[in-house]
C-alpha cells in the first residue's frame, strides 16, 4: 500500500500514515484477506453437523508507525484525529492508485515518550469488516429531464420537461460481496405505497400497506438504507426530516445488490407516474 489515512468524521481532521520524513509507515494488521466464523449443529445420531450460517468476522486493525521528528506534534494530532467514541474513515492507498474505505472506532494509540526513533501503533475496531469503493454509483430508474435547448424555439404543445420511466432496471455487481443499498423514492406529486422489487428473488420493500397506505406529497423524498449497520427508513417532507420504518410493510424486505445481475422493479399503489426512483452502492471487497 502506498499510505493509510484516517479521517474523523466529526471534525474531519485527518492523519496521514505514509513514508516521509516524519511518519514512516511499516504495515496495517488485519485488513488482508477476511475471516469467517460458522454456525453449526449437532443431533443425536446424526454423523457430521449442520451449518446453520456464516458471517464475516469483525476487524480490529493496527497501524504501525515509525515516529522519527515532530514528536509532540503527532502527539497533538492524534489525540485530534482518534477521540473516544468518534467513528472514523480510513482510506487505504493502494498501489494500483485506487482507494478502498472502511469505518472505525478508534481502540487506543501508543507513542513513547522518549528515543529517537519512536514506534506509534494505533489500535482500531471495524463492526463492518468490509471495504468499500470511496463513492457511490447509481441507477435512475425514473426521472424528469429537461427539454429546454438554446437557441430556444417555441412549438405547439411546448415541452419544459419529460417524465423518463424505466420500470425494469438491471444493475450488476462485479464483487464477489453482497452490497448495501441506498434507494430514494421522490414524488413530484401524489404517491401512494412507493415500492421496489428484486423480481429473481420476488422480495419487496414497499413504504405503506393496504390497511395503512402511505402518502407521498409533491418534494416529499423517502430514503432507505440497507446496510447492517444502518437500517432505516427516513422522509424528508418540506425539510423536515422523521423516522419512518414502522410504517413500512412488516417484515421489511432490506433489499441488497447480490454478486451477479440484480433485476429490479419500482412502482406505486397509486400515483406511478409521479414517482422518481434511484438506487445507489458502493463496490464491496472482502479486505483492502
Amino acid at each position: 500500500m502506498e499510505k493509510v489515512v484516517c479521517i474523523n468524521s466529526a471534525t474531519g481532521r485527518t492523519m496521514t500514515f505514509d513514508y516521509g520524513d516524519v511518519v514512516f509507515l511499516q504495515g496495517v494488521d488485519d485488513v488482508g484477506a477476511a475471516s469467517f466464523s460458522i454456525a453449526t449443529s449437532k443431533n443425536t445420531g446424526v454423523d457430521g453437523e449442520t451449518v446453520e450460517g456464516e458471517s464475516q468476522d469483525a476487524r480490529h486493525p493496527v497501524i504501525r508507525a515509525l515516529v522519527l521528528s515532530d514528536y509532540d506534534i503527532i502527539r497533538d494530532q492524534m489525540d485530534a484525529v482518534f477521540q473516544e467514541g468518534v467513528d472514523g474513515t480510513m482510506e487505504i492507498w493502494r498501489e494500483d492508485g485506487t482507494r478502498r474505505v472502511t469505518t472505525y472506532r478508534p481502540e487506543g494509540w501508543d507513542l513513547p515518550f522518549t528515543g529517537v526513533i519512536r514506534e506509534l501503533s494505533v489500535r482500531l475496531f471495524c463492526p463492518d469488516p468490509k471495504f468499500y469503493d470511496p463513492e457511490e454509483k447509481y441507477t435512475n430508474m425514473a426521472s424528469w429531464i429537461s427539454k429546454f435547448k438554446f437557441p430556444l424555439t417555441f412549438s405547439s404543445p411546448f415541452m419544459i420537461s419529460e417524465h423518463v420511466a424505466n420500470l425494469l432496471a438491471t444493475i450488476t455487481n462485479p464483487s464477489s460481496t453482497v452490497q448495501s443499498l441506498r434507494i430514494i423514492f421522490k414524488a413530484t406529486g401524489e404517491v401512494t405505497n412507493p415500492f421496489l422489487t428484486d423480481v429473481k428473488r420476488q422480495e419487496t420493500l414497499k413504504v405503506g400497506t393496504t390497511n395503512k397506505p402511505f402518502v407521498m406529497h409533491n418534494g416529499d423524498i423517502i430514503t432507505v438504507t440497507t446496510s447492517l449497520s444502518d437500517m432505516h427508513i427516513m422522509l424528508n417532507s418540506g425539510g423536515q426530516v422523521t423516522e419512518i420504518t414502522n410504517k413500512a410493510q412488516w417484515p421489511v424486505a432490506w433489499l441488497k445488490l447480490q454478486p451477479g445481475e440484480n433485476l429490479y422493479r419500482y412502482g406505486a399503489e397509486a400515483g406511478e407516474q409521479s414517482l422518481q426512483v434511484q438506487i445507489w452502492h458502493r463496490r464491496s471487497y472482502g479486505g483492502a
